[in-house]
């Protein structure tokens, strides 16, 4: 064992995952021979370095290689609002965060304007279409990375380019060494299809610290199970479409919520957004969304549930709507939708 990483505990209680010398090895070789050298030649870190994505792809990576590391503040409006001055101050090549991150960044700071940045990835929480194409735009660079990847993988195993790609929603890409198979409702073994994505990557967790219970659920066969579920094309293309644990059973229909996330993601009277299950007494859930504004005096509720209407099948569609000054979320930026629930039930609906 190498080293112990914690999961984010948004779905429950946080697990140590045990990591080898071979499986971190694995990956930042991996990782290396995915960039391109000069692409991490000087690396900006904005996000904390005692979870995955930021010390093993941004910091390990980058220094394991030679090249230069810089720590940033990322989670410190001063700080996000001289991003794109320190990216040309530094001559920054590559930087990897989350969404929220790009949120706040793009509207708080001004666009670098030296062109250093080569390659830029996003990942930890689900990454909209729209948003892709607005980091790709403001980077300067259609080098904009999509990434998949887990605690229990180390780090990314999977990433789709905006310069080799159109952006979709989901989209990420095919493995970065290792294999992906679904297992579908029939519980059998699949190359291609839909279903709960499984991975078999060089990088895999020796174990849940002192939880075998908890290692022999997730490990089968020698496949992780990721809770993750989604498609797999038969050129080995992976599409996500939402987290098992996240789903909502409405009267036996399953709804995704990252489904309404990312539509409502593109109004830009939205801020942040997050959907959810809230307990009924005919359907089991029905389909709840929180909703922050960014304009609140200016916000036309009733013009979003509208256009909703007409973009979202009816049981896809929320029946409860909340308005919030905030989405809680992670310090990694995911969204904490137990938390967001939380918030609601002290809420009157609108």
């Amino acid at each position: 064992p190498a080293l112990i990483l914690f999961t984010s505990g948004t779905t429950g209680t946080p697990k140590g995952v045990v990591h080898s010398f071979r499986s971190l090895a694995a990956r930042i070789a991996l990782n290396q021979t995915v960039i391109p050298a000069a692409e991490r030649a000087r690396v900006l870190c904005p996000l904390p370095t005692h979870f995955g994505h930021g010390l093993i792809g941004n910091a390990l990576t980058a220094l394991a290689s030679g090249g230069d590391l810089t720590l940033f503040a990322g989670n410190d409006l001063r700080a996000a609002a001289q991003l794109g001055a320190t990216l040309d101050r530094l001559d920054i090549t590559f930087m990897s965060s989350v969404p929220s991150f790009w949120r706040l960044a793009m509207k708080a700071s001004k666009p670098p304007q030296k062109g250093t940045l080569r390659r830029v990835h996003v990942g930890s929480a689900p990454l909209s279409a729209t948003l892709w194409r607005e980091i790709a735009a403001w980077c300067g660079t259609r080098n904009v990375v999509n990434m998949y990847g887990i605690t229990e993988t180390a780090n990314w195993i999977a990433g789709a380019s905006a310069a080799d790609h159109q952006p979709e929603d989901g989209l990420v890409g095919r493995m970065w060494g290792g294999d992906a198979a679904v297992i579908g409702d029939d519980g059998e073994l699949r190359a291609e299809g839909r279903g709960e994505i499984v991975v078999q990557p060089p990088s895999l967790m020796v174990e849940y610290l002192q939880r075998p219970d908890l290692t022999a659920e997730a490990l089968t066969g020698g496949w992780l199970r990721t809770g993750d579920t989604g498609r797999i094309d038969r050129d080995g293309t992976i599409r996500l479409t939402g987290r098992i644990k996240h789903e909502i059973n409405q009267a036996g229909i399953k709804v995704s919520p990252e489904d309404i996330d990312v539509l409502l993601e593109q109004q830009a009277s939205v801020r942040d957004v997050c959907a959810f299950g809230m307990p009924d007494a005919l359907a089991g859930e029905i389909v709840a969304v929180a909703v922050c504004p960014s304009d609140a005096a200016g916000f036309d509720i009733a013009s979003l549930k509208c256009w909703v209407a007409e973009h979202l099948a009816r049981e896809k569609r929320p029946q409860r709507w909340f308005i919030v000054e905030s989405i809680p979320r992670s310090e990694r930026g995911k969204l904490d939708r137990t938390a967001v629930a939380r918030l609601c039930n002290n809420l009157t609906p609108v």
